[in-house]
């Protein structure tokens, strides 16, 4: 269960090629991890524990902002809703706001513990609404 609470937990190859998680995670290595990654990971791991001692209906959710690919429209029409696509296009950082609204949608997802249907599976149907701040 702790590969699941920590989003740096890694996996490595036994000596059968066979992936295996080991309870080793890459925070302890910074050339690989920021400080700031680091602190990340620890408060949302312990979120997700404290919800009462499991975590059953806790989803969470990191994603690199270079992994969301803004100029890939068929990837943001059939994952974000109109309101999204208008919010996210319009802020300073439009890439940032998409990588943090994804991964907001994710931890919806995680936390509704359906069956994922992989790549296949489209997010367009949660949608994140922002407070009248626009958090």
């Amino acid at each position: 269960m702790d590969v699941y609470l920590d989003p740096l937990a890694r996996v490595s190859s036994d000596k059968q090629n066979n992936l295996v998680f080991t309870n080793k995670s890459i925070q302890a290595d910074a050339k690989f991890v920021t400080k700031s990654a680091q602190e990340t990971a620890s408060v949302l791991t312990k979120l997700a524990k404290s919800a009462d001692g499991s975590s059953k209906g806790v989803g969470v959710d990191v994603e690199l902002i270079s992994a969301i690919n803004v100029n890939n429209t068929t990837f943001i029409e059939r994952n974000f809703t109109a309101n999204e696509i208008a919010y996210c296009s319009k802020a300073p950082s439009p890439v940032s706001s998409f990588a943090g609204t994804w991964s907001a949608k994710e931890a919806v997802f995680k936390s509704l513990e359906v069956e994922s249907k992989g790549a296949g599976a489209s997010l367009k149907d949660i949608e994140i609404l922002r407070d009248s701040n626009e958090r």
